[in-house]
């Protein structure tokens, strides 16, 4: 037995001892053996590799100044506050950090058309994602057709899916957000592009009985035998409405 050992149970023999502290005693204790190979930590190289590419490995910038002032007075609805510093040339397209909060989400999150429109002229990216998603998702999810116009306008990218793997189209869709889904039609859309649960969104509608925006699919030339990820068709999907049924049959739609 290594001296240290017989110190260590002659410390706890004793009545006289202080009580061990792993912090302060720890020296007193045995090395631990080497692990072995098997034991060791395996790490994910291409995983790494994505950390890397995506820039999840460094530290997030945090925005400063008159940034986190011009992002601060989106987030309180101060339409003038917001003007007065995007003429300082404060830059719009600050965020909290590399992953957090930015002016234009705020401004389409409140449901601010002013606002939005006053970002965007001073060079707000139209793309540029809060709280995971896009301003037009997000616009699309709440319906607010003036800020769906104002982004599509300003170049937004029609298909460009937020983190719940949702599209616009599908958002609208899923929502029953019938004006945005006009709105977005006129941009032409990919409407074969699947979500996370591996649905397009003439099949949404088709289930869940939007008639109105099937009718505006269709108008707008949409294919009525779009696939899911499944190889299911819209037609596959409306057996409980038959008016719906009718509408894709009429222009062709086949349920296999």
């Amino acid at each position: 037995m290594r001296s240290s050992e017989w110190l260590l149970l002659a410390l706890l023999a004793s009545g006289q001892a202080m009580a061990f502290d792993m912090e302060r005693d720890d020296w007193l204790l045995p090395d631990s053996p080497p692990l072995g190979r098997d034991a060791r930590p395996h790490y994910d190289r291409l995983e790494f590799a994505r950390i890397n590419t995506t820039g999840n490995d460094r530290e997030p910038v945090y925005s400063e100044g008159r940034q986190s002032e011009l992002i601060a007075a989106a987030a309180r609805n101060d339409v003038k506050a917001v003007e007065t510093l995007l003429k300082l040339g404060t830059n719009p397209n600050a965020a909290t950090d590399q992953w957090g909060e930015n002016a234009l989400m705020h401004a389409v999150l409140s449901g601010n058309a002013d606002m939005t429109r006053v970002l965007l002229d001073a060079g707000a990216h139209p793309d540029m994602k809060g709280r995971g998603f896009t301003p037009l998702g997000m616009a699309a999810l709440q319906g607010n057709v003036r800020i769906v116009r104002l982004l599509l306008k300003a170049g937004a990218d029609v298909d460009r899916k937020s983190n719940d793997g949702n599209t616009p189209l599908i958002a609208a869709t899923l929502m029953h957000r019938t004006d945005v889904v006009r709105e977005l039609l006129a941009c032409r859309p990919d409407a074969s592009i699947w979500n996370r649960d591996g649905r397009v969104s003439m099949g949404i509608a088709a289930q869940e009985g939007y008639q109105d925006i099937i009718e505006l699919m269709l108008e707008a030339g949409l294919d009525p035998n779009v696939m899911d990820r499944n190889g299911n068709r819209p037609l596959f999907w409306s057996g409980r409405y038959r008016d719906i049924s009718v509408m894709l049959v009429d222009r062709g739609g086949i349920s296999y």
